[in-house]
Formats: C-alpha cells, structure tokens, sequence
C-alpha cells in the first residue's frame, strides 16, 4: 500500500479517469492515466473479480504491483492520476515480469521521468533477483520477518 497522498481513492477521480483518461495496454494490465492539479502522481491498482474470485488471489496480487509501484514511484511523473487495471494473465506472471512490464508501459505512456540511472538500477535489480523482495528471494525475507515478530513479542512480555 502506497503511503496517503500517492493513493487515488475518490470515486469521482475514478470516474474522471473512465471518462477522459488516455489508455496503454500492455499483456498483464492497461494503465488509465490523466493530469491534474495535484503535486504529487495518485496511483490506484483495481483487481476485478474477473480476474480471481478467491480475495486471497486478487489482495496478493494488488500486493505485488503495488511492491513494484513504490519502487519506480520517485521516477514518476508529478500530476497524474493513474490507474493499473490488472488483467487474469497477471496471476501467472512472476514479479520480475510486472515490474519491467510496469516500466516500460509507463515509459511509453509518458508518465516516467527521463530514463535514469534510478530506472536502470531498478531494472538491473530486478533482473538480478528475480522479482524477489527487497533484494533477498522470499524464504529469507519472511525469515526475516519471522525473527523479527519474535524479537518483538519477547520484547513486549519483557515490558
């Protein structure tokens, strides 16, 4: 989940973007997208039922373009509402794939800033990891955050 202000969650900005928003498809998601008077980029992910019935499916899948969204979000443009509207192919396809599919749609959109060495890195770092969390593949990350739910716990009963 991206942090308040970066969130598009008003149903007329929703509808705003249905109507006149300009439209990029590519084969995981299509990307609705605007410019407004905000300063900073509003982003939405949507994940229909079509794609999933199961919630569990449709949350996990929110969560991993949404992990790839605040990556690439300094590189983005100011003053654009966009919304990523995920397509039933997307359940199959790794991190890795959404991430520089991401990318690039947005490069071709228009919404990224010029291609710096942020993006480059992010692409290198994503091609090196495969997707992976933060750089560690998912065994070691929710090792990780295992130990340190531990270390919290022991730390409250202490108290």
């Amino acid at each position: 989940m991206l942090s308040r202000p970066y969130r598009l969650r008003r149903r007329n900005d929703f509808t705003h973007l249905h109507k006149k928003g300009r439209v990029k498809h590519a084969k995981h998601f299509s990307i609705k997208y605007d410019q407004t008077s905000q300063e900073l980029p509003r982003i939405a992910v949507v994940v229909s039922t079509k794609v999933s019935k199961k919630a569990v499916v449709r949350n996990r899948l929110r969560r991993r373009i949404y992990a790839q969204v605040r990556q690439i979000l300094p590189s983005i443009k100011p003053s654009h509402d966009i919304m990523i509207m995920v397509k039933h192919t997307a359940i199959d396809a790794s991190s890795n794939d959404l991430g520089q599919e991401l990318v690039e749609t947005l490069v071709s959109a228009g919404l990224l800033r010029t291609v710096s060495s942020d993006n480059e890195d992010y692409l290198k770092t994503l091609k090196k990891t495969k997707g992976a969390w933060a750089g560690d593949n998912w065994e070691e990350t929710s090792k990780k955050r295992e130990e340190l739910e531990l270390e919290k716990s022991r730390q409250r009963k202490s108290f």
